[in-house]
């Protein structure tokens, strides 16, 4: 704590030594600080940072700041972890190292789902597409409005062998604009639907970044599997398989996936493993962390991946795999925490508490297979699953 004082005094002037919160007033604005000691949780530390001096050594500080808003104004979240010994580098076994290998493979490296970032958190539709829409009006009627059409009445101008061409034409030119000038609306691609271009559906839908208002809002996530449906039609699986582990893995700009949306909401498991590809190995190498990915490397979360393995036919099987590999010792201990995270997300969703303290006890009964960082947590869930249950509680 003298060290962390000694780094941050400015930030932290008159805070106490002790886990207290301390307030720090300023002229404009009040921050508060919350100084505490824990474990560590998750860390990630770059190799480049850890070069000089005794960084990484036992005894030595890893620190960082994280600004953030809150109605009460700015403040910062001080984090700071001492080694307890030497940092070290563990080669990732060849069996496991193959099987981040085959994520690379399946995941293409060099493709996103979207080909922006750009949040939009207003847009006047009033003012787009204005030679398309006026073009409209006058082969339509005045009253066609783009940004206000049925799906019947859509059908029925797309129906018109007189103007099909034409149509086309226009479609692909008011797409174009809507690209460059990343200006794409559900009412668009909609109305482009029956054109039977998917690639250019698929790529306005990546041009349009949907931002979800809260944890139940669904937008989001319809927002994915549309662009994956859209990338399946054009026979485009890098944007395909991103945009479905996506929806996996709640990854999206505001996570989608509250607790209580969940019941009605599956991950979608099933669907990969009608492709014929080994799944299971594929949501298994995206767990592992390590040093140097690819840019692009996919990172499963473990929490989510533990629930789609609930939904899995595979269930026995993914099982035994991971209870192999918590007890192998040719695996490093931070991934063998991570493989334990997924498998406690898997008992969390098993469909009744019965089954899920069977697997907790099936790990307790081996406890001394288990590495040290593991004992506890292992007792702790099937401590924490038969006193307070399961999701489908």
């Amino acid at each position: 704590m003298d060290v962390l004082l000694r780094k941050y005094g400015k930030l932290l002037k008159g805070a106490p030594k002790t886990e207290a919160v301390a307030w720090v007033g300023t002229k404009k604005k009040e921050f508060v600080f919350q100084i505490s000691s824990q474990g560590i949780q998750d860390i990630y530390v770059d190799s480049a940072s850890l070069s000089a001096g005794n960084a990484g050594r036992k005894g030595s500080w890893l620190t960082n700041i994280t600004e953030g808003f809150s109605v009460k104004g700015r403040y910062y979240e001080i984090n700071a972890w001492q080694l307890t010994e030497d940092l070290r580098s563990i080669k990732l076994a060849g069996e496991y190292a193959a099987m981040v290998q085959f994520v690379d493979c399946l995941v293409d490296t060099s493709t996103t789902v979207m080909v922006t970032d750009r949040e939009r958190l207003f847009v006047n539709t009033d003012t787009l597409y204005p030679e398309f829409r006026g073009w409209m009006k006058k082969t339509f009627g005045a009253t066609v409005d783009l940004m206000d059409m049925s799906g019947q009445l859509r059908d029925s101008i797309w129906a018109l062998p007189a103007f099909r061409e034409e149509l086309l034409a226009r479609s692909e030119r008011v797409a174009k604009e809507a690209l460059a000038t990343i200006n794409s609306t559900p009412e668009l691609e909609a109305f482009l639907e029956p054109g039977g271009n998917a690639e250019l559906i698929m790529n306005l839908k990546r041009s349009r970044v949907v931002w979800g208002m809260c944890s139940m809002d669904s937008r989001p996530r319809e927002h994915a599997r549309d662009i994956a449906v859209w990338a399946a039609r054009a026979h485009d699986w890098p944007v395909f398989i991103r945009a479905h582990l996506n929806i996996m893995n709640d990854r999206f700009d505001r996570v989608s996936d509250g607790s209580y949306a969940q019941v009605g909401r599956k991950t979608y498991l099933r669907e990969l493993e009608q492709l014929s590809i080994p799944s299971s190995t594929l949501l298994l190498g995206s767990i592992f962390r390590f040093q140097m990915p690819a840019p692009l490397h996919y990172y499963g979360a473990p929490g989510r991946i533990g629930r789609a393995f609930a939904e899995s036919a595979e269930r026995k099987i993914i099982e035994k795999a991971l209870i192999r590999m918590m007890k192998d010792p040719e695996l490093d201990d931070a991934n063998r925490m991570m493989i334990f995270l997924t498998f406690s997300a898997y008992c969390y969703n098993q469909p009744d508490k019965k089954s899920a303290e069977t697997l907790a006890n099936r790990l307790s009964g081996d406890l001394t297979q288990f590495p040290e960082i593991l004992k506890m947590p292992i007792l702790e869930l099937g401590e924490e699953i038969h006193k307070y249950g399961i999701a489908a509680d």
